[in-house]
């Protein structure tokens, strides 16, 4: 939308107060070529640059292939999983609005499914219309904010002095693989309070100081909080005391639509984060399935705990923002 004085004032105009732009620029004929959005993708993105809009309303799957195809990663995924929310982006320091396509609910008309879908979008527009200046004063870069400390000793320092003053703490492991009872091990950990984040290998003096954190009474946040305390029983001999918040648990609560639980949708979804493990993700997977190991220890150190660290900071912000929906507070 461009700056407007009146704008609160008086109805939108579709052709007076929006810029109007295709993810396709060119007529392709009755089907859509399958390249054909990815074509056209530079022309979008120049225009965006262009123009600097502080809000973008993505009308239909190829919108939102063509602009989060390119911010988040290119398989998008249906439609359904992205209409209705107000994204953060932090590249352009804009909000993203998807919602579906007008032709969609022309084509449904009569149908049950249209009357929900035509006032759902309704709510969609009015949402983003409501939505005041930009989501960011200073975009954020959390990688920046993560201490990578290799030294067993003084991570452990920051474990019994930082990290147990009794405020929350969202913590991550990286493992050799998926099942701890497969002779697996953890690789490193990390820890954040949202101000303090640090990440560190499991090694050392490190390993008992985490036993007696897990143990202690500090608020604990997790994201699939089942993932880590497993971890903790099996290799610890430890159960992890004082869950206060999971952030998965809470994404179902929110939002109970497929495939919109998981840490990294979520960072993008409420913090606009784009991907940030694609130079760890092939080291993570199996060639076995979830009974073998991975080649984590092949991937260069400093990015897994830079990866692990966002992880923890990442949990810690993405909980701040479900608390505050949900209306309870993190201790």
């Amino acid at each position: 939308f461009p700056p407007s004085k009146g704008f609160r004032r008086r109805p939108i105009d579709f052709k007076r107060d929006c810029w109007v732009y295709n993810s396709v620029i060119c007529y392709p004929g009755k089907e859509l070529p399958d390249k054909a959005v990815d074509h056209c993708r530079p022309n979008l993105l120049n225009t965006i640059k262009e123009l600097k809009p502080e809000k973008i309303i993505l009308l239909g799957g190829p919108a939102v292939k063509s602009l989060i195809g390119h911010l988040w990663k290119e398989d998008t995924g249906g439609i359904g999983r992205w209409v209705g929310w107000q994204i953060p982006c932090q590249r352009y320091n804009c909000w993203i609005c998807p919602t579906w396509h007008p032709a969609f609910i022309l084509r449904s008309e009569g149908k049950a499914e249209s009357q929900v879908a035509e006032l759902l979008m309704e709510r969609h527009l009015s949402e983003a219309i409501k939505l005041k200046g930009r989501p960011w004063k200073e975009v954020p870069d959390y990688k920046k904010q993560v201490q990578c400390i290799y030294s067993a000793e003084n991570a452990t320092n920051w474990i019994k002095t930082t990290f147990s003053r009794g405020a929350a703490v969202a913590w991550d492991i990286e493992t050799f693989g998926l099942k701890p009872e497969n002779d697996m091990e953890i690789y490193s950990c990390s820890l954040s309070d949202g101000m303090e984040t640090i990440s560190f290998p499991w090694q050392g003096e490190v390993v008992q100081a985490m036993k007696e954190w897990l143990q202690s009474d500090v608020p604990k946040i997790g994201y699939n909080c089942k993932y880590e305390d497993r971890w903790s029983r099996r290799i610890l001999k430890v159960s992890v005391n004082n869950w206060v918040w999971d952030g998965m648990l809470a994404a179902h609560l929110l939002d109970n639509r497929q495939g919109v639980t998981g840490l990294k949708l979520n960072a993008f979804l409420h913090l606009g984060q784009e991907s940030y493990n694609d130079s760890v993700a092939p080291f993570l997977k199996s060639s076995g399935g979830s009974n073998t190991r991975n080649r984590i220890k092949e991937a260069d150190l400093g990015q897994v705990l830079l990866y692990g660290g966002t992880d923890s900071l990442l949990e810690y912000k993405v909980a701040q923002i479900q608390a505050q929906k949900l209306g309870v507070s993190i201790v």
